[in-house]
């Protein structure tokens, strides 16, 4: 039997800030599988999001691991408001290092 994944407390907040910033926010988390919580898009770009709390633990599965290998896409974990912040100022790196940018476009310089 397969249980409902528990969305962490902070991603609410987390994707209506990306939404807040003109990304499209879909949410994956019950996907499961490895895959991030988050697909965020804009301009034709996209990037996945993976939420943590910022208490407790920041582990990873080991689906987790395997899917940010596979995937073309950026994958970021975001904890908080100020890392949506700091992701829009470019200040944040991928954790699968895809050497894409989730706003690499001249409409959103940095």
């Amino acid at each position: 039997m397969r249980y409902a994944r528990k969305v962490d407390a902070n991603q609410r907040q987390i994707a209506q800030a990306l939404s807040r910033s003109g990304h499209h926010v879909t949410d994956l988390s019950a996907v499961g599988g490895g895959v991030p919580d988050l697909l965020c898009t804009r301009n034709g770009q996209c990037f996945l999001v993976e939420i943590k709390n910022q208490q407790g633990r920041n582990r990873f599965t080991p689906s987790q691991l395997e899917y940010y290998d596979l995937v073309k896409a950026p994958v970021y974990i975001l904890r908080s408001i100020n890392d949506v912040e700091s992701l829009i100022k470019g200040r944040l790196s991928p954790i699968n290092g895809s050497q894409k940018e989730p706003h690499a476009s001249p409409a959103h310089p940095r």
